[in-house]
């Protein structure tokens, strides 16, 4: 495996933790850069999915990742279904102890803060990104992560700092390089 490939991929001992910096006292913008409904989550959207963002993509993280997020909680909430236990059991085996939602509150009210600790962890995909500015192709390693607005999930983006622009002056590359995924 390839120095640039060891650099990408994620340490697999490592839990994917979205704000596990916080312990660390940095301060970053936790502005939600997207959502999902709980119903799409379990079907369309759930791990290893594709989901698409306003900016970019990125693809939920397993099971394991969600251990930590709840961790944060005193208790870990279980859904209480025996039946649905019983048919998860039948299939998987009897090693299923207990049937656990994915991190997610509601919120009381549209400036409720509460829940905003949880979060459904996510890797973004694809792991490569070409600067609109310079056309530079890259790593995500090389882009730097912004979002400074709290209420427009739209303009949280990468950016590649040392874009020259088109037309070399850098006026516009560096004014906005949201790098979108194209199909």
């Amino acid at each position: 495996m390839s120095d640039t490939t060891t650099q990408v991929l994620p340490d697999n001992n490592d839990a994917l933790d979205p704000i596990g910096d916080v312990e660390q006292g940095e301060a970053k913008n936790r502005a939600k850069v997207g959502s999902a409904r709980p119903s799409s989550l379990l079907y369309t959207y759930g791990p290893g999915a594709i989901m698409d963002l306003p900016s970019f993509s990125v693809m939920p993280a397993g099971l394991d990742d969600w251990e930590p997020i709840w961790k944060r909680r005193e208790t870990v909430p279980a859904i209480l279904e025996p039946r649905l236990l019983n048919v998860v059991r039948l299939h998987l085996g009897p090693q299923v102890d207990s049937l656990r939602p994915f991190p997610w509150q509601p919120k009381k009210g549209a400036m409720s803060t509460e829940g905003s600790d949880l979060g459904l962890p996510a890797r973004v995909f694809p792991q490569w990104f070409r600067c609109t500015g310079c056309d530079y192709l890259g790593l995500l390693t090389r882009f730097t992560y912004t979002n400074t607005h709290p209420f427009r999930p739209d303009l949280a983006q990468f950016t590649h700092k040392p874009c020259p622009g088109r037309g070399g002056n850098g006026r516009r590359g560096a004014a906005r390089l949201c790098l979108h995924n194209t199909y």
